[in-house]
Formats: C-alpha cells, structure tokens, sequence
C-alpha cells in the first residue's frame, strides 16, 4: 500500500510540474507580448519620392502599434549624407509626434533643397531620419521597424557601394 501511495504522489508531482511550466510559459508569453506594446511603437509603412516644381519631396506615411502616443514633440529631420558619411542637408519634418496616435496613420511631406536626391541614393548616399532630443539636439529614439540603427538615426536608405 506504501508503495502504490508513493507511485501516485510522484505521478501527480510531476504532472502538477508539468503544468505549471506550461502555465509560466503562456504567462511569460503573453508578458513579453504585453511588454513589446508598451508605449509608443513608432514605424515608417510607406516612402513615395515626388516632385514639388523644381525640388524632391519625401512622403512618409507614419505609424503607431503601441498603446500610447510619444508624448514629446521632439524635432524630426530627414538626414541625407553623403557617401563618406557627410551630411549633406538636414531637413525638418514637419510633424508633432505626439499626433501620430496608436492605430491611426500620419502623412507628412518633406521638401529638400539639394537637387535629384533619388539618384544621390541610388549612387551611394543614406538617408535615415532622426528625432531629438531637444537637450542633447542629437537624435535619440530607435523606430519600431527593421531598418539599420545607427547614432540615434534610423536608416530608410542606404546602398552599398
């Protein structure tokens, strides 16, 4: 009677353990997945070169997945640099971030007044956009999208030459 006592107690243990790993794999599932939408999740869905007259306009079409908007109105600029990674122009964006709210989509449109900026890109210029920091006045926030991240700029274009 000991004996099948004892069976009973270390079957049901490990079925007990069993289930609770099953049940702290679910939760940290469902926290990690609660997590990665805090806050503000900020991307870039679309990027449509047009001509206004003589100069290139960049349409961006801005995004938010999180639950929350960005609660700063940091400055936004498009950085266009050169092949050895001058910077070439530097051209705000005109937007307040905190009005790109979570499901729900912001379009801006920005003129540069260096000429034909397609075909700099296509020849090995980068262009990456930036919010800052209005203490440091260098860019900051890493957008929630796959895209190289590189001293506080997100990099929208870029060929390797």
């Amino acid at each position: 009677m000991a004996i099948i006592h004892k069976i009973t107690m270390d079957i049901s243990t490990q079925v007990s353990l069993k289930k609770r790993r099953h049940i702290l794999k679910e939760k940290k599932e469902g926290y990690e997945k609660l997590l990665s939408n805090m806050g503000y999740r900020l991307w870039i869905s679309e990027a449509v070169w047009k001509n206004e007259g003589q100069r290139d306009c960049l349409r961006l079409s801005w995004n938010n997945d999180g639950v929350a908007p960005f609660y700063q109105n940091w400055p936004v600029y498009l950085y266009l640099e050169d092949p050895s990674g001058k910077l070439e122009e530097k051209a705000a964006v005109n937007m307040l971030l905190s009005s790109v709210l979570p499901e729900t989509q912001l379009i801006t449109k920005t003129v540069f007044e260096t000429k034909d900026v397609p075909a700099l890109l296509e020849n090995g210029y980068t262009l990456a956009v930036g919010m800052e920091d209005p203490m440091t006045e260098k860019p900051g926030v890493r957008l929630a999208m796959d895209c190289i991240y590189q001293d506080g700029k997100n990099v929208l274009w870029k060929i390797e030459k």
